[in-house]
């Protein structure tokens, strides 16, 4: 990536894109085997008196089921990727000016290949997304989306936020690079960065409110609680909701959204009812979301995410001008639109996979933190903990590698035994 430009135009960048989609295809393999063998290890003996032989089982099924079925997945997603690969060039021809559309504009033609490509991605991970929703998770009795509410939450994602987001952040690009030249990958970093603060800024009065439906939390000692929580931490937000969270999915949460101006409290209604009203229980849950927001951890997801970004596009400074990275894709000619777009394949396929597990590894130190927040706070955490990973079926003895690498969130275990030293350190 970093080496003169003239050693990297020979460079087949699809191959090296296709040969790093291959190998972390077969780690992904390999850790699906690790975690099936995992399941069968049995139930830890700290967890024996809190977990019946039933409710493991029960656990170890529905993490078998998706384990299994993710072999098809993965290879579903390997071959749609190749597939769609073959097709840019032929769709960049029949968007242009010599192709069905005829669009020559340096914007238009960009826009109209955007959306067919999102439609397309859109189309080829409906299969496994319909099995996953309406096999497996209905069979576990965790799915409650109806064929038209699964519709509609995917129209409004995919065509409506997914397509403008799309445009209106290609639009920036493509606008950037042709004004700033050779200097466009600082003011790139720069234009994306206001963009996700932005979004960020916007997704919980905007965003969110298109999928589901937000409630004032209602008066009652569960509203007095978590407005003493407010009061004792002294975060700034005054807004506290019910979310329908069970419109799509008996799978519950909680968390601290918005920022400047648009924070607020969101508790999901099945969080409630996972946890029986108990309204210290729940606040244990609440303190720990109120940890992240007190402690800044936003900014610290953010700010790990800029640096991702300045990375990214400071690379691409140096392929800018670099005719390969658009020729091995097959395109007949360069443009800014296909210079970053087949930048950004090729790194989201070699770097963002190494980047996914480092950053894991951030937000589970920040939910030690916070779970710590909670118990500061005086609650013990480690019931609820237990009560949301039991009804939400989360796998109870959990393969250590396969875990480091895909969860952002620690083992059940791991948190009940870090919140129980920190009880007994504090003491």
């Amino acid at each position: 990536f970093f080496g003169p430009r003239s050693k990297m135009e020979g460079t087949d960048f699809r191959q090296l894109f296709m040969a790093g989609g291959g190998t972390f295809y077969a780690i992904e393999q390999y850790l699906r085997i690790r975690k099936g063998r995992a399941l069968h290890n049995g139930l830890p003996q700290e967890l024996a008196e809190e977990v019946s032989a039933e409710e493991y089982e029960k656990t170890c099924d529905y993490n078998r089921a998706k384990n299994n079925f993710g072999y098809v997945s993965d290879a579903w997603a390997i071959a749609t990727s190749v597939l769609q690969l073959l097709l840019w060039p032929l769709l960049w021809e029949w968007v242009g000016p010599d192709g069905a559309l005829g669009l020559e504009h340096y914007l238009a033609r960009p826009c109209a290949f955007t959306v067919i490509l999102t439609l397309l991605e859109t189309v080829l991970g409906e299969p496994t997304s319909l099995y996953n929703t309406f096999v497996i998770e209905e069979k576990f009795g965790f799915n409650n989306h109806t064929a038209w509410t699964y519709i509609k939450d995917k129209v409004l994602h995919a065509l409506v936020l997914g397509v403008l987001v799309s445009l209106l952040m290609w639009t920036g690009f493509i606008l950037i690079v042709d004004w700033a030249g050779s200097n466009a990958w600082f003011y790139l970093w720069a234009f994306l960065s206001v963009f996700i603060l932005v979004f960020n800024i916007l997704y919980p009065v905007a965003i969110a409110p298109l999928f589901n439906t937000f409630q004032p939390l209602e008066e009652g000692d569960l509203k007095k609680g978590i407005v003493d929580l407010i009061s004792q931490t002294g975060l700034n937000c005054e807004k506290v909701f019910v979310v329908d969270g069970s419109k799509q999915s008996k799978h519950s949460n909680a968390y601290v959204a918005g920022m400047m101006g648009t924070k607020r409290i969101v508790i999901y209604d099945t969080l409630i009812k996972d946890l029986e009203g108990d309204v210290e229980l729940i606040k244990a849950v609440v303190g720990h979301e109120i940890g992240h927001s007190i402690e800044h951890h936003q900014w610290v997801l953010l700010s790990s995410a800029l640096v991702n970004i300045f990375i990214m596009f400071w690379s691409f400074g140096f392929l800018q001008n670099t005719p390969s990275v658009v020729a091995s894709f097959g395109f007949k000619d360069r443009s800014t639109f296909l210079n970053l777009h087949c930048f950004m394949t090729v790194y989201s396929g070699l770097i963002m996979p190494m980047w996914m597990v480092l950053s894991n590894a951030v937000v589970r130190a920040l939910e030690f933190r916070a779970d710590a927040y909670s118990c500061e706070l005086g609650y013990d955490i480690r019931p609820s903990l237990l009560k949301i990973s039991k009804t939400n079926k989360g796998d109870l003895n959990p393969d250590w590698l396969h875990s480091l690498w895909h969860h952002s969130h620690p083992p059940l275990l791991e948190r009940l035994d870090a919140v129980t030293a920190w009880m007994q350190k504090t003491k």
